[in-house]
């Protein structure tokens, strides 16, 4: 895995390695193949959960932050209303609250967007980025980008 991906992720508790194959058989569920290094991630580690260690103001918490194994994705992003609701988005994680991200998949563009769980279409989404690298750089950078 790429050196700055794994510090970015360090804080996180990882799980194991996605079995073979589920990494494809997820894309070809989903009609979409993930980013290069989202694979990367998953093919070390399956998901990963935790705070991260991020730069906030006094007083302010951390930022928590969960990348689902790559099962839960799928499981996810098949469930009727989330289905609905995230319309041209692949769900892959959520700040264990409110805030969802997502792949955007659609001629309206590309990249990893932040969506509220429940969304009201792509003007709710905000953009972090075109890959994982960039996802995580962002969330770091200004993790608490208010709706």
């Amino acid at each position: 895995m790429d050196r700055e991906l794994e510090r970015l992720t360090d804080p996180l508790k990882k799980n194991a390695a996605a079995p073979p194959g589920t990494i494809a058989a997820a894309e070809a569920r989903l009609n979409h193949r993930f980013p290069p290094d989202y694979v990367e991630f998953l093919e070390s580690s399956n998901g990963a959960e935790g705070w991260l260690e991020v730069s906030r103001p006094a007083g302010e918490p951390d930022y928590y932050l969960m990348l689902w194994p790559v099962e839960g994705v799928v499981n996810v992003n098949e469930i009727p209303e989330v289905k609905a609701a995230s319309g041209d988005l692949v769900l892959f994680g959520s700040d264990g609250g409110s805030e969802n991200y997502g792949f955007r998949r659609s001629e309206t563009g590309s990249g990893i967007v932040q969506c509220p769980n429940v969304r009201n279409g792509a003007s709710d989404d905000i953009p972090r980025g075109s890959s994982l690298l960039d996802f995580l750089r962002d969330l770091h950078a200004r993790p608490g980008v208010p709706l």
